[in-house]
């Protein structure tokens, strides 16, 4: 057995534990690194920010690293043949988003599949696709509880004809095995209590740089999921791509009136006692193409992931919790981050940021460098110095923009006080025309840090001189990085 077995073997012993560690490990390495920024001067709210941003930077980079201490073979169990056929159904789901090149695909699984499309499209031109292929489409009159409606609809009319079901989102793609390689793990009886196997989720073929940036870092995500959120006991399903079965969804009521409806399901499975695991299938989804389609997903992802504060529960494993409350910090991180710049900006106290914005950026290249080196040949060619840089820039960009609809969400969210479901546009757009509406509240945002760096704290651009130029020049990034 090689020394990495074993390390695994060890901690598989201790898995209910395994967050628990790493979440309290995180969290006193963000406290000590605060502690030693601000030894000079005492805290105050104003440091919230930065907490944040520090705690979360931790447990990305923990994340990354334990991931390797984990070793995928003792994992899940998985057969070498079938020796039965299970029925399977595809489901693919769509609402006015249709992905031609998607949908034609669903017939090229080498397993032999029943294709259903539940389609609550209501513009014509959509339909005439959907239509074209020929499979059991399903509409309904109406798009009560969105997603989860049409899955209720379909488990009572056809459920309980098939074993399994796979979903797919509009813009979902497998490789023609993969149902195939799903069974392999479902069937195996050692796996009876795991409801959903859920693929590890790649970025389709990006466009621009927006998508290729994000694109490569969620794929490099997706594979530490795979393996430290299944290790420790349970997953989570994102509604896609993942292979589930049929008897379990049809003992609950999986109507949700949520807009994170995969996560209310997911949490209830597992409150009956199933698990949902990652298993190490690749499969893809679309990335959105351009800076209008994140900023929608932006949004649409704040109204879901405030849902997580009433899933999470004393019945659900740490695991789970755990999950639900990085997804709401995620949220308040992109929120908190235009509070850190106009603090910085307008408190000429707050000198000792210069300590800050250093060791952010060091640690960023640091990161930069070293994490490609744990995985495959071909990512790690793909992460070259000029993508390095190009990823400074480009991150920087986007994350301040969707800090600033963050704030916007957040008020229609406090005004409305229910959320809105919004679909992520997933057909080929184009920002050329449209570019000034989503950059003025950015261009705004800096108008006024500009102001106030001239008439109230020109030490601001010195202190903040690793990253604040970067900042500045945003607008410029955006316009042709979407492009």
């Amino acid at each position: 057995m090689t020394s990495t077995k074993k390390v695994a073997r060890v901690m598989l012993n201790t898995k209910k534990n395994f967050l628990k560690y790493l979440f309290l490990t995180t969290g006193i390495f963000a406290f000590l690194v605060s502690i030693a920024l601000y030894c000079s001067q005492p805290l105050s709210w104003f440091d919230i920010p930065i907490i944040f941003l520090m705690y979360g930077t931790s447990i990305w980079v923990a994340e990354i690293f334990l991931q390797k201490l984990v070793d995928k073979t003792v994992l899940i169990p998985q057969l070498k043949t079938l020796s039965s056929n299970p029925r399977v159904a595809i489901l693919y789901f769509t609402c006015d988003d249709v992905v031609e090149k998607c949908i034609s695909k669903l017939k090229n699984q080498t397993y032999n599949c029943d294709i259903f499309v539940l389609d609550d499209s209501t513009q014509p031109e959509l339909i005439k696709i959907v239509d074209k292929y020929g499979y059991h489409t399903i509409r309904r009159s109406t798009r009560t509880y969105n997603k989860s409606g049409a899955l209720y609809e379909w488990l009572e009319k056809y459920g309980r004809s098939y074993d399994y079901f796979v979903t797919y989102d509009a813009d979902s793609e497998m490789p023609p095995n993969s149902i195939y390689d799903l069974l392999l793990f479902a069937e195996t009886p050692e796996n009876s209590d795991i409801v959903i196997f859920q693929t590890s989720l790649h970025c389709s073929k990006a466009k621009t740089s927006i998508t290729k940036i994000f694109g490569l870092l969620q794929n490099i995500d997706s594979v530490c999921w795979a393996k430290t959120r299944t290790y420790v006991g349970n997953a989570i399903w994102f509604g896609h791509n993942a292979l589930c079965r049929t008897a379990p969804f049809l003992q609950i009521d999986v109507r949700k009136n949520f807009i994170s409806e995969d996560f209310a399901i997911s949490c209830e499975l597992i409150e009956q006692g199933y698990r949902i695991v990652t298993v190490p299938i690749v499969t893809y989804e679309g990335i959105p193409n351009n800076l209008q389609s994140y900023l929608k997903r932006s949004m649409r992802w704040f109204n879901g992931g405030h849902e997580s504060l009433k899933l999470m529960t004393k019945n659900l494993p740490f695991s789970v919790n755990y999950f639900l409350w990085t997804n709401i910090y995620y949220h308040i991180t992109l929120i908190t981050m235009p509070i850190f710049i106009l603090v910085f900006v307008f408190d000429k106290s707050f000198i000792y940021s210069f300590q800050l914005s250093v060791i952010f950026w060091v640690w960023f290249w640091l990161l930069s460098f070293l994490v490609p080196n744990f995985y495959n040949r071909k990512v790690r060619a793909k992460w070259r110095t000029s993508l390095v840089i190009e990823g400074i820039f480009v991150t920087t960009a986007v994350y301040l923009v969707m800090s600033l609809y963050e704030w916007k969400a957040f008020v229609l969210w406090l005004l409305r006080k229910k959320p809105q479901f919004t679909i992520t546009p997933k057909i080929e757009l184009t920002i050329l025309k449209n570019s000034s509406k989503y950059l003025i509240p950015l261009v705004l945002f800096l108008f006024i840090l500009g102001c106030g760096i001239v008439s109230y704290n020109q030490n601001a651009i010195l202190y903040g001189i690793s990253w604040f130029p970067i900042m500045l020049f945003s607008p410029v990034t955006l316009y042709f990085a979407d492009r």
